[in-house]
């Protein structure tokens, strides 16, 4: 990874490559023109890190619904491009951009962006939602379309005022997120959710948690607790 350019404090990188992995990479464009997976998972054998090449076998694994392997493959991927990382990447400091213009950045989003569909399937909501939040920190321009889905794993992870927010930030003369159906339902429910929970306290969720049984066994009186405890018994 190298240093693409500075502006107004925030500075911009991008992923090289060197003479080697070149050659690894037209190794894979053969691989790819065979149309067979065998060759394929050949090259991975011999080259355990070659991101093009882990993520297309990673296709081929969810396409025979081996979600595990994939998603395997997918995190070895991220292992392997974070390895590469400049000294002065910080993602976390929202000071360092990452253009997909560049199409030596465009795997990291792809891979990113199937970690993000795993997690959400798995109900890691909330690791989804802050994969999405450093997608959009490192390109605003959304180029994965993340806004499409970062309001439901909002919604589902708790983080109403998020919500909101996004609708605040990324709503110009040119788009308005409010606009989109999904943000317009999610902005609603958000505002009902953090309405309830001013007026009751606690989160939605241990209010709304409690199972049908613990429904019907409030709504019991005690003779008829103790009368299904007995046939229970018997």
């Amino acid at each position: 990874m190298e240093v693409a350019g500075t502006e107004d404090g925030v500075t911009a990188f991008r992923y090289t490559h060197s003479y080697s992995y070149l050659e690894v990479q037209q190794q894979y464009v053969d691989c790819i023109e065979s149309h067979n997976p065998n060759i394929l998972a050949q090259l991975v054998g011999k080259h355990p890190f070659h991101v093009d090449a882990l993520l297309a076998l990673s296709d081929i694994y969810q396409q025979m619904n081996e979600l595990n392997t994939s998603q395997e493959l997918v995190e070895r991927c991220l292992y392997s491009l974070e390895c590469a990382w400049h000294p002065w990447f910080a993602p976390g400091t929202a000071t360092s951009r990452l253009p997909y213009k560049f199409e030596e950045n465009q795997p990291f989003y792809q891979c990113m962006f199937k970690h993000i569909k795993s997690l959400g399937r798995r109900g890691c909501h909330r690791s989804a939602l802050e994969c999405c939040k450093l997608l959009l920190s490192l390109d605003p321009n959304d180029p994965m379309g993340v806004l499409c889905c970062i309001d439901y794993y909002a919604i589902m992870s708790e983080q109403y005022g998020l919500v909101t927010r996004l609708v605040n930030e990324f709503s110009d003369g040119s788009r308005s997120l409010a606009l989109q159906p999904g943000f317009a339902f999610a902005l609603a429910l958000s505002r009902f959710r953090q309405e309830e929970e001013s007026k009751g306290g606690g989160s939605g969720r241990d209010r709304r948690g409690k199972g049908p049984a613990e429904s019907s066994d409030s709504s019991m009186s005690g003779a008829d607790r103790e009368s299904s405890t007995t046939a229970l018994r018997a």
